[in-house]
């Protein structure tokens, strides 16, 4: 593994990053296995999260946009209707239709004051990331 200084002078220099002595501190295996764990239980958590929102738009008749919106929501934490128009290549007023059906159906919830550039999350997805 190397390194760059990052002194204006030294600036493309090459230096030898040396990890032995780190090599040589004990693991805490049970900690690193722990968090392995609770990295795989988030993310099928994610998952079924996932698959309840999918089952509600399909109860709800909803498709196209919407479904994308949803199917980006574990990755894309928060979104504007801006973006959400830019992103699926849909009018905006497509893109705003959708995070309305979205959020009557309490899939996403607006998280910015105002009625400009409003930001929504989806509040599980949030506490499932977040903790």
């Amino acid at each position: 593994m190397h390194e760059f200084e990052g002194s204006p002078g030294n600036l493309g220099q090459e230096r030898r990053l040396d990890l032995r002595p780190a090599l040589k501190q004990p693991t805490d295996f049970g900690a690193v296995t722990a968090q392995a764990k609770e990295a795989v239980e988030r993310i099928a958590t994610l998952v079924g999260l996932k698959e309840r929102m999918l089952r509600t738009l399909h109860e709800a008749g909803s498709k196209g946009i919407t479904r994308r919106i949803v199917d980006d929501l574990i990755g894309y934490l928060m979104l504007t209707i801006t973006w959400a128009a830019e992103r699926y290549d849909v009018s905006y007023q497509a893109a705003s239709n959708a995070v309305n059906k979205l959020v009557g159906l309490g899939l996403l919830r607006q998280f910015s004051e105002g009625r400009y550039g409003r930001i929504f999350i989806n509040d599980d997805t949030m506490r499932v990331l977040i903790g």
